[in-house]
């Protein structure tokens, strides 16, 4: 790394080669953020710039193994509606950790079904409960250890009714009688993390009690459960009760239901198809740019990247030793953000043999100690559905 410093500016630049790629490329970070280099024990941010095509990259590497670091999630004050990136940090209330980075996360609803607004495509894990069920979507996830990794999995939540008959279920998700941007099912198992009430018309729900499970709520992974049914609505938007949940049933199935009345049991099944266990915090994205150091999205035709393929784009990644969360800037003069490929080329660059796009254009936000630090191309900053949050410990807020 070559470091020279133009004292009339008051900037640092700096020429940094990214490993085995001969590639040379121009940091600029002024003063005002304590130099061209913010770290802090096995932290640090940078801002790589390019001219052509103008490029701002902001970047957090993080060493590992993690020590005195952790990764959480935040959904907001829940997961029904949308909150910023810098309100979902301001939302994790957790005894001696405090937040020092933060990217967006998953896709969510965000424009079609204003009901279920801020719903997510993916797996979604907040300190071991489970808040959003998988699609076939690949996602990040760490155990309770601080080891972390890619997975893609599917749902095999399921519902036995007391006649013995099984039915698929979503999770905290629209039913199939709204036109979801991420996804919907037929049934619905609404959790207190969705909101206050389901939100949904004039169809049947179910309100459900323990009955016997050892464990109840918050609802984990691979469980299963045992409830009772307390009661029976036909108008729909059912409270959610604090220590309950609510099965939402939609129009369109049904006629496909069996007969229940309330005092009935049923077994609620949280099964993951997938090699997945222990999951302590998990968020999901798509599509997987590396893995294990092969670059996965396709080259653009004659090698040519056209101008509106290009976005501002959020990403994390791994090696051995460090992990990276990475925001690009886009659609402004002085950055035109990255395809899906180009992207995975620079975090192979970067030096990750892993890496994972999440929810990009202008849900894109990096955060770093109290302040955004890239330029959204959302204004006002773009509420999203939620962020992966960096964690240190042993400091007092």
């Amino acid at each position: 790394m070559i470091v020279c410093k133009e004292k009339s500016k008051r900037r640092y630049f700096i020429l940094s080669m990214f490993p085995d790629s001969g590639k040379y490329f121009i940091i600029s970070v002024l003063l005002v953020f304590q130099g061209f280099l913010l770290a802090e024990n096995g932290v640090d941010y940078r801002v790589v710039t390019k001219r052509n095509p103008p490029l701002s990259v902001h970047i957090v590497s993080i060493s590992l193994p993690l020590k005195d670091l952790r990764f959480a999630v935040s959904a907001g004050k829940k997961l029904k509606g949308k909150n910023t990136v810098p309100e979902m940090v301001n939302e994790i209330k957790l005894k001696d950790w405090v937040p020092i980075a933060a990217i967006n996360g998953d896709y969510f609803e965000y424009k079609t079904e204003p009901i279920f607004f801020g719903t997510l495509q993916g797996l979604c894990v907040i300190d071991g409960e489970l808040v959003s069920g998988p699609a076939g979507c690949h996602f990040f996830c760490s155990d309770v250890s601080g080891n972390i990794c890619f997975k893609k999995a599917y749902a095999d939540f399921q519902i036995t009714w007391p006649d013995g008959t099984n039915r698929p279920f979503g999770l905290n998700c629209s039913t199939v009688d709204y036109k979801s941007e991420v996804k919907a099912a037929a049934v619905v198992l609404f959790t207190p993390r969705f909101g206050d009430s389901t939100g949904t018309k004039d169809v049947i729900e179910l309100v459900l009690k323990n009955k016997g499970s050892k464990t109840w709520l918050p609802l984990k992974l691979n469980r299963v459960y045992i409830a009772e049914i307390t009661d029976i609505t036909a108008c729909g938007n059912t409270a959610i009760p604090p220590d309950g949940l609510i099965i939402s049933i939609s129009k369109k199935a049904e006629s496909e239901m069996p007969k229940v009345k309330k005092g009935d049991i049923l077994q609620i099944s949280t099964g993951i198809k997938g090699e997945v266990s222990d999951i302590f915090t998990a968020i999901g994205g798509d599509p997987l740019l590396l893995e294990a150091g092969k670059i996965l999205p396709q080259p653009p035709g004659a090698g040519i990247v056209k101008m509106e393929e290009r976005a501002p784009r959020t990403a994390i990644g791994f090696n051995s030793t460090n992990f990276f969360m990475v925001v690009v800037d886009g659609r402004q003069f002085f950055s035109a953000g990255m395809s899906h490929y180009e992207l995975a080329v620079f975090m192979k660059e970067l030096g990750c043999t892993d890496a994972l796009n999440l929810d990009g254009g202008g849900s894109s936000v990096l955060w770093y100690n109290g302040k955004v630090m890239n330029s959204p191309s959302d204004s006002p900053l773009r509420a999203v559905g939620n962020t992966l949050i960096l964690l240190k410990s042993g400091m007092t807020q």
